[in-house]
């Protein structure tokens, strides 16, 4: 097929255009990135589907080139399927990786390209190397730079993986297998539940947007071939439209100013780096040979170079560049074998549904919460209905995945967390007990005991980023004190009820003379426990506590001092005792927690118990 010239500027423009186009569709995919998984999938897949069936149509009914130029028609049309097949397993990991953070869609996936390019091309001359070393080291320095700083403290590992595993299957359409090898191994995730193990930070969705995503990923699909077909790219163009596409997509962030701690300064910032490494990479280099691996690998009609059929010939270099994958496949098998499970349990009674939404959101946005199995559980004991409850945690949690229940207004928070615990308890045994219900699920390896907003946010929010990890046993979210015998450190308030549960732990009494009865304690009743933390005391002790707290109005417990009122079931004075007592329940009641603890301090030797 003879192509025509290019009008004068297009190899400018058209980069800069499919820019645009490929960050608009990385930005809505991170908008919708939480609807059901089948859903995007299906949309995906579609789209790709559609784009190559009418490819192959072409290819079938086309005039043939010069028998000199000539493909044949049937390998051109099983090529379109193979490159499809490739694209299908990139889009599937770009749902994944937005799932993570939608940030390595744009800055882990595509900036990362030149760098697969080298590990999937390892037959490339030698004259191609100055050149592209460049473009990959700036590249992948601006990825990396933006995946470590980027509302996050500390890189998440399965994420940055799951941005380099994207990024391979973009640079393997000239190892097909391995594209097909990474669709199997995406959907083997997706049929084991392993795709529910991170969670999106950004929650805005926008009406229409769900009906744009798969139009776009058509267009991205089918632009890109295209352009190279008009040989409007080459590799350094290429490069330099994905970076101007971080650029874009960082520019469309900050207009929409879309929920991030860092400010528009530090987002300008970015932009500007961002749009400084698009700018260098598109610089002219006077590299001698300009033969681009991706112009190869996408003509679908030229006659193949004789770099080409060596390439093809050469069997134990092609198996290199296939091989190459296993060990990210083998990192990231390694990683989802022993993600952990997070239950987030929240006690809410008739709170405002957005601030119940908000404070959701802030418990699974850190690090260790978006890299586990997360489930999040509302134990409701207000008015709300099902569906009140549901509209206002779209996109934060999903019907037949997360759960709603409502008990009755009795026991507090304090209540809730011991329904929780006795719910699930016997089902967590190692020989789970005759007693428990065959449809209960185990304790998660981790919980998190929360209320409807966080009282003491400037606390929790360094111990929720930066002190909770796989290790952690028991966290306070609220300020570290002691008690002895019922007399808190820090206000003249006695509570005859952390006696009690002093007694009921220890099985002793408590000696109000004896400082070596003082124990840790805690305010505010939010708190993240393991599952051996929890199963430390026995299931007696849970229901017994429960009983307690939850007793009817007429029972004695009632007489004890209640800070909030006269104490009834609804509001016992005894929650507030519960409050103060977990660390001691829960077996990390060491006071020099308090002293070395203080209210802003996260450090993680420090502030917490180990298992």
């Amino acid at each position: 097929m003879i192509l025509a010239p290019l009008p004068a500027g297009a190899p400018t423009l058209l980069p800069v255009g499919f820019s645009v186009l490929l960050a608009a569709h990385h930005f809505v995919l991170a908008q919708i990135a939480r609807h059901p998984t089948q859903w995007l999938l299906t949309l995906a897949i579609a789209a790709v589907a559609a784009r190559t069936a009418l490819a192959s149509v072409f290819c079938r009914f086309a005039p043939a080139p010069r028998p000199d130029e000539a493909v044949p028609r049937a390998e051109r049309r099983r090529r379109q399927w193979q490159i499809a097949a490739c694209e299908a397993a990139g889009t599937v990991l770009l749902v994944f990786v937005a799932r993570s953070n939608p940030v390595w869609v744009w800055a882990g996936t595509d900036l990362l390209v030149p760098l697969l390019a080298l590990v999937f091309d390892p037959s490339a001359g030698v004259a191609n190397r100055p050149s592209m070393l460049r473009v990959t080291l700036v590249s992948s320095a601006a990825s990396f730079v933006a995946v470590w700083i980027w509302r996050t403290e500390y890189p998440i590992v399965e994420g940055i993986v799951l941005a380099l595993l994207a990024a391979a299957v973009q640079a393997a359409r000239r190892a097909l297998l391995t594209g097909i090898l990474l669709l199997g191994f995406n959907l083997v995730l997706y049929l084991l539940g392993w795709h529910y193990t991170v969670k999106l930070y950004s929650q805005q969705r926008l009406q229409g947007w769900q009906a744009a995503w798969p139009v776009l990923n058509l267009a991205v699909a089918s632009v890109y071939p295209f352009l190279f077909h008009l040989r409007a790219f080459d590799f350094r163009a290429a490069t330099f439209a994905y970076s101007a596409a971080n650029a874009f997509t960082l520019a469309f962030l900050a207009m929409s100013d879309a929920a991030t701690e860092n400010s528009r300064i530090f987002r300008f910032v970015l932009f500007l780096a961002f749009a400084i490494c698009a700018v260098f990479q598109y610089v002219p280099d006077t590299s001698v040979d300009r033969v681009d691996a991706f112009e190869q690998a996408l003509q679908l009609e030229a006659k193949p170079t004789a770099a080409a059929r060596r390439r093809q010939a050469d069997g134990p270099r092609r198996l290199c560049a296939m091989l190459a994958v296993l060990p990210y496949l083998a990192w990231i098998t390694a990683l989802a074998a022993r993600t952990g499970t997070v239950d987030i349990v929240v006690a809410h009674f008739n709170k405002p549904l957005d601030g119940l939404a908000e404070s959701i959101l802030h418990a699974i946005d850190p690090g260790f919460v978006r890299s586990s199995r997360s489930r999040i559980i509302i134990y409701e004991k207000g008015e709300y209905t099902d569906e009140q409850l549901w509209g206002a945690l779209r996109g934060i949690a999903r019907e037949g995945h997360d759960e709603i229940i409502h008990l009755p207004n009795c026991g507090r928070e304090g209540g809730t967390y011991l329904e929780h615990i006795v719910a699930h308890y016997n089902a967590s045994l190692p020989s789970p007990s005759p007693a428990h219900s065959p449809a209960a699920r185990p304790l998660a390896d981790h919980t998190f005991f929360l209320q409807a907003h966080f009282a003491w946010n400037w606390i929790a929010d360094p111990r929720l980023r930066r002190t909770v990890s796989r290790k952690s046993g028991f966290v306070s979210f609220g300020p570290y004190l002691t008690n002895l015998c019922g007399l808190d450190s820090e206000v003249d308030a006695f509570f005859q009820g952390e006696r009690e549960i002093f007694e009921a732990v220890k099985g002793r009494e408590c000696v109000a003379e004896n400082e070596g009865d003082r124990v840790l304690s805690t305010w505010a009743g939010q708190f993240v426990a393991s599952r051996k933390t929890l199963l430390k005391n026995e299931y007696a002790l849970y229901d017994r506590l429960r009983r307690m707290i939850e007793a009817p109005d007429d029972d004695p417990i009632h007489r004890d001092y209640n800070p909030t009122g006269p104490s009834t079931q609804s509001n016992p004075g005894f929650g507030h005792a519960l409050e103060r007592s977990w660390p001691l329940l829960l077996r990390c009641d060491d006071p020099k927690i308090a002293r070395e603890c203080a209210d802003v301090s996260w450090d993680p030797e420090k502030c917490q118990c180990y298992d």
